[in-house]
């Protein structure tokens, strides 16, 4: 099973690592896939960006969305971490009564096989 350090950086009583694993490894590749990255270097596009996020609730801002994700767990994929699952209900977006964006995400976790949900939500202080 794939293993990644924990995001914040802890360490053991032994002083070593964090680590996780699974389904929690992938919720914090995806946070940070997800972070909007700013700096000052001007070819470091990573991220979704607070542009999209706080844009008018359409169909165009939905769909460039949709299309970050997708490159992401296309990445998730060639390291057999992770597919999107299959159908129309693999991604749900909704925005709240403050106007917070809410993302539903339904994968498969590729080393068990096992379908995963995990949901976002973006509000001023980034995705959670």
């Amino acid at each position: 099973m794939a293993t990644g350090i924990a995001s914040p950086p802890q360490v053991t009583p032994n002083g070593g690592a964090v680590t996780v694993r699974g389904s929690a490894l992938t919720r914090q590749l995806l946070l940070t896939a997800l972070r909007d990255c700013s700096s000052d270097n001007p070819f470091q596009k990573l991220g979704v960006g607070d542009e999209n996020i706080f844009d008018i609730n359409d169909q165009q801002t939905v769909a460039r969305l949709k299309a970050v994700i997708q490159v992401i767990f296309a990445r998730f994929e060639a390291q057999q971490l992770a597919r999107l699952a299959m159908g129309e209900k693999s991604l749900e977006f909704a925005h709240d009564e403050e106007g917070a964006l809410s993302v539903r995400i339904s994968y498969v976790d590729l080393e068990t096989d096992k379908p995963e949900t995990v949901s976002l939500t973006h509000n001023a202080n980034g995705w959670r």
